[in-house]
């Protein structure tokens, strides 16, 4: 009986630890990019809120048969295809969505993350819209470039940035190093980006140059990436107050 007794609760413990990753994220981001991958998987590391969120560049994708994250090319989910445009990045994510169903919890967010290298395409997801069970579709869209976004975290620039090139040129001058060709991001540039408030800064930068930009009407530069950070420090407040009562309860155990 005893033998019998301990598989059983072995198997209530297993079943309990899968049900419980299966409602565990609540976040799918999926990226135009592998530098804006980086940028949310070193951002989730930071918080310890790496349980929350699902991301998918061109280099990983989340298995829709048990929700997990695959370190490899994103394939294809019936006709949907992972591409760089901007649709390509929205209609992906639906399809990813969609497939998320019981006994998994549905996706509280869906982000998609694009900029604007072909206006049209740009335009096109800008406005794209179609139902998702338990989620919303926000499209966070940079402009002209994800590095404009990297760029706020060290100055102000509300200067219009035309191109690509012109963001990564500002840029370099806080990451000597970074270039067209070595855009990834690791630990250390990760790092660069926290210094001296970084995060904070380019969050209410965006913000504020977003309210100008629309004052102006024009969206160069503008970046919609302090929507998504929002969600992500609501996340890491409720994760810091469970922690807390989990600390508190065990020392009263103790």
């Amino acid at each position: 009986m005893s033998d019998k007794l301990f598989h059983k609760n072995k198997k209530d413990s297993a079943d309990l630890q899968r049900q419980q990753a299966k409602q565990a994220v609540e976040i799918l981001v999926v990226c135009e990019g592998q530098t804006e991958g980086d940028y949310i998987r070193l951002l989730r590391k930071h918080w310890a809120i790496e349980d929350k969120i699902h991301i998918i560049d061109a280099s990983q994708y989340v298995c829709i048969d048990k929700f997990e994250e695959i370190k490899k090319k994103p394939p294809k989910i019936g006709n949907i295809k992972y591409g760089s445009s901007p649709n390509n990045i929205v209609n992906y994510a639906i399809a990813v969505a969609q497939k998320r169903k019981t006994p998994f919890k549905p996706y509280a967010y869906i982000f998609c993350l694009f900029d604007n290298d072909d206006p049209i395409k740009f335009a096109e997801a800008s406005q794209k819209s179609k139902p998702v069970r338990g989620g919303k579709v926000i499209k966070i869209t940079s402009i002209p470039c994800f590095e404009y976004w990297l760029l706020l975290h060290f100055e102000k620039s509300d200067a219009p940035q035309g191109t690509v090139k012109n963001s990564i040129i500002k840029l370099k001058k806080y990451i000597t190093d970074y270039s067209e060709d070595n855009k990834r991001l690791d630990d250390a540039r990760f790092q660069q980006l926290c210094a001296n408030d970084g995060l904070l800064k380019a969050e209410k930068w965006a913000y504020d140059l977003l309210t100008k930009s629309k004052q102006l009407n024009t969206n160069d530069p503008s970046t919609l990436m302090f929507e998504l950070m929002n969600i992500f420090r609501a996340l890491k407040k409720v994760q810091n107050k469970k922690n807390k009562m989990s600390n508190a309860s065990a020392s009263n155990t103790l």
